[in-house]
């Protein structure tokens, strides 16, 4: 737009100096010419007049200025004195001579008339001449505005072009996202595909620390974070850093502040302003990404856990008995498998109530817990029994350590969420039974694993409660 205003300037220019010289050397050049003709070539009146007349008004219709107005004006002044004397000097009769006078009046008066009527249609031509260029000068205005917005809105469509490219691709990484067994496979993931989906620099998701100063800039200052040179950069004190560029922004799960996904590179001004909105776009997807490989762990394990006790439900139970059973069995080391019972849980669910029957539930399994080790397997087998793999252990070991829980169990206080002023706590016992694989029983499957550790239970509620019963072979 600017070149075209210039060319147009430049022109009007040149036809400005064109101008000046026609209209005031030509003009003065005729001028003299009229003069010299008024003067030397009187002779025929009749003649003269038309034929000064015409360059004239010419000269005043195409050459309108000041100098040309001037020059005929003396023209004709000179003339009609000229030719005046001429008349009265010729020695014609007075009758000739006044109608001669008159005529030559008469042809002044209708020049300068003549002057007169041109001036107002070269008034009225220059002003229709005015309206034509403003006319002009907005057509092109608005070709050029035109011409900006089509430009405008080519840079708009390669913007577009690019987001939807960004998008393409965003979606051809979301597909490529599997489910991972844990986060540092998923974070090594994003960071690579955060590599190519930028097209340059390092990149790494960064997990919400409290001493992560990229990290609390972002969450103040509630933008992206874009650093140019970051040992000059005085939001942040780092000293002696080979990074100078740093590119971050902002990562949510579940609509809260999770961390960064942050990108660096040892050349300064290596960022630019398109380089955030790109990087906001993928912090979007790979929000969701977070988001829902949180949400899959959930699910995976509400479907494996019981939803009052957190224990693992019996379908996931069975198969790990199943997979440390055979794993035991190859390896030729010891397995427990144990099934507790509490004793007349019944009556707290009929006095109680099923809410504080649960809160019992739970407070059992925080025992279990507390004395069980990490590698065993604790799941809840009915409506309150509990089973238990216990790895590497034999009868003795199994034996001390049940022992161990059954104690604990009987001396613990319960407490029931029934009044908040006045706790009301109950105690309790359980029941045990196990099996442990021996020699003697390396042949048994899973089923009849199970149930003999069910008859070894069996047997302990027979013998009175509150006691330990091993399955004998």
């Amino acid at each position: 737009m600017l070149t075209i205003l210039k060319a147009m300037e430049n022109d009007s220019l040149k036809n400005s100096k064109i101008k000046y010289i026609l209209k005031v050397c030509l003009p003065i050049l005729l001028g003299v010419f009229f003069i010299v003709w008024a003067l030397i070539l009187p002779n025929n009146i009749l003649l003269n007049f038309p034929i000064i007349t015409l360059p004239i008004i010419a000269l005043c219709y195409f050459f309108k200025s000041n100098y040309a107005s001037a020059i005929t004006c003396l023209a004709v002044i000179v003339a009609f004195i000229d030719t005046t004397i001429l008349v009265i000097n010729s020695g014609e009769s007075p009758i000739l001579i006044r109608f001669q006078s008159r005529l030559v009046s008469l042809e002044c008066i209708a020049l300068i008339l003549l002057y007169i009527i041109f001036e107002m249609y070269q008034n009225r031509y220059k002003k229709i001449e005015n309206k034509l260029l403003a006319e002009n000068n907005n057509v092109l205005l608005d070709i050029m505005l035109k011409k900006t917005e089509i430009l405008k809105n080519n840079l708009e469509i390669e913007k577009l072009s690019k987001r939807i490219e960004n998008f393409v691709n965003l979606g051809n990484i979301i597909q490529s996202f599997q489910v991972f067994s844990n986060e540092n496979d998923l974070f090594l993931k994003i960071k690579d595909t955060a590599t190519n989906f930028m097209g340059k620099g390092s990149w790494k998701l960064q997990k919400y620390k409290e001493d992560d100063a990229f990290a609390n800039y972002i969450i103040k200052e509630n933008t992206a974070l874009i650093v140019n040179d970051l040992a000059k950069d005085k939001r942040f004190n780092i000293k002696n850093s080979k990074k100078k560029s740093i590119l971050a922004v902002r990562v949510e799960v579940n609509g809260m502040f999770w961390g960064t996904i942050e990108g660096f590179s040892y050349i300064n001004n290596f960022f630019y302003n398109e380089d955030v909105e790109k990087l906001s776009l993928f912090s979007l997807s790979i929000s969701k990404i977070i988001d829902n490989y949180y949400l899959y762990e959930k699910l995976k394990t509400l479907a494996i856990t019981d939803d009052i006790t957190g224990c693992y439900r019996h379908g996931f139970f069975k198969e790990r008995l199943n997979e440390e059973l055979n794993r035991a069995k190859i390896s030729k080391v010891p397995l427990t498998l144990g099934i507790l019972d509490i004793d007349f849980f019944k009556s707290i669910n009929d006095s109680y109530g099923h809410i504080a029957a649960d809160s019992v539930l739970r407070q059992l399994v925080s025992i279990l817990r507390s004395i069980f080790r990490e590698t065993d397997i604790i799941a809840r087998y009915g409506g309150d029994e509990f089973s238990f793999i216990m790895i590497h252990t034999n009868t003795d070991d199994a034996l001390k350590i049940l022992e161990k829980v059954r104690l604990s169990i009987e001396k613990t206080k319960f407490y029931l969420p029934l009044e908040k002023f006045s706790p009301v706590s109950i105690n309790i016992t359980a029941s045990f039974g196990f099996v442990s694989l021996t020699k003697q029983n390396l042949k048994l499957n899973i089923e009849e694993f199970m149930e003999n550790s069910d008859k070894a239970l069996y047997k302990a509620k027979k013998l009175g409660r509150n006691r330990i019963e091993k399955y004998n072979d």
